[in-house]
């Protein structure tokens, strides 16, 4: 969960944002100070304006962005001499990759966070990947997608 408020005492601008697990909220409140104005009947009012805005973004739909991110780690996994043979998963959310397989060293599982995080668009990497000496755990697996 992340939430940003910013109030301005006074009435000037109040704006609030919150995220929680798919979504995002975002709501903006500007307020004029009230001023005297004549009104059609000539008396001396007070007026003052309120504008709400309220957007809400699902943030759980991979974009295209991030559909471009996944190709260019698989790409860059391709050219990684440490990750040939390795099968694994990349998977790309509002710019926070996800790596998810079975390597057989802990180098292999280093090269992989550092080959995306090289990637342009990506703002965070996540590893799942799980690091085993026994290289049986990788046969009968699909062959890699990069």
């Amino acid at each position: 969960m992340k939430a940003l408020i910013m109030m301005t005492f006074a009435g000037i601008l109040l704006y609030y944002s919150f995220s929680f697990a798919d979504t995002q909220t975002t709501t903006s409140i500007t307020n004029t100070p009230a001023s005297n104005v004549i009104n059609n009947n000539g008396a001396e009012t007070s007026q003052s304006s309120t504008i709400i805005t309220t957007v809400t973004k699902d943030t759980s739909t991979p974009t295209p962005a991030d559909d471009k991110i996944v190709s260019a780690v698989y790409a860059k996994f391709s050219k990684t001499s440490a990750l040939i043979g390795t099968n694994l998963t990349v998977t790309s959310l509002n710019g926070i990759v996800t790596i998810e397989g079975i390597v057989t060293s802990q180098s292999q599982a280093d090269a992989a966070v550092e080959a995306a995080k090289s990637i342009k668009g990506v703002d965070d990497v996540r590893s799942n990947i799980t690091v085993t000496t026994n290289p049986d755990l990788n046969k009968g697996h699909p062959a890699p997608r990069y």
